[in-house]
């Protein structure tokens, strides 16, 4: 890994939302990488707390939430980020992915850029029977499971005019709260 430029980094589009005194205390911990076709991010079977943006190439990746319940697969191409898991809870997550060609990315610290970009996260204990938001209510957080198990209710109408109550679950390594932060709805 080696050291990168201040206007390297400045363009990495998050790092819009990062004043210059946080650019600056990043700096020195951000490393750029370069992975050749067919090889794969070291450690990628760990648990990781890194932050990868790709400034080139395109890479297959299999990615386990925090707590090893969900994985997902995906592609991630120039521009793209990997170790969302990580960066948005601020937990170890693991990631692993292996250039489809030639690649170069740019490792950051889960820490500082949680610290940075997701200031706001915090645990919040749910006792049995309480009620995060009601149906009709935008939830002010988005929720990510990390143990336990939640229900959710929504109350729909049929064709016909007949009132359902659909009902699912949600357990660790699923989030809650999705479709309120990303319409504001």
């Amino acid at each position: 890994m080696a050291e990168i430029s201040k206007d390297r980094l400045r363009n990495v589009p998050f790092t819009e939302e990062l004043t210059d005194e946080q650019v600056d205390t990043l700096l020195p911990k951000v490393r750029a990488m370069s992975l050749d076709a067919r090889k794969s991010l070291p450690d990628g079977d760990k648990a990781s707390t890194l932050f990868y943006f790709v400034e080139s190439g395109h890479l297959k990746v299999q990615a386990q939430d925090p707590t090893q319940h969900r994985t997902s697969y995906r592609d991630a191409g120039e521009g793209e980020y990997i170790g969302l898991y990580a960066l948005i809870t601020g937990m170890p997550a693991v990631v692993e992915a292996t250039a489809t060609r030639d690649s170069t990315l740019l490792a950051f610290p889960v820490e500082l850029l949680h610290r940075y970009l997701v200031a706001g996260v915090r645990p919040q204990a749910v006792q049995r029977g309480e009620v995060l938001f009601e149906q009709d209510q935008t939830a002010d957080f988005l929720y990510f499971v990390v143990e336990g198990k939640l229900r959710i209710e929504r109350k729909v109408e049929a064709p016909g005019g007949q009132a359902l109550t659909l009902r699912r679950s949600a357990g660790p390594g699923e989030y809650l709260g999705r479709y309120a932060l990303i319409t504001g709805e």
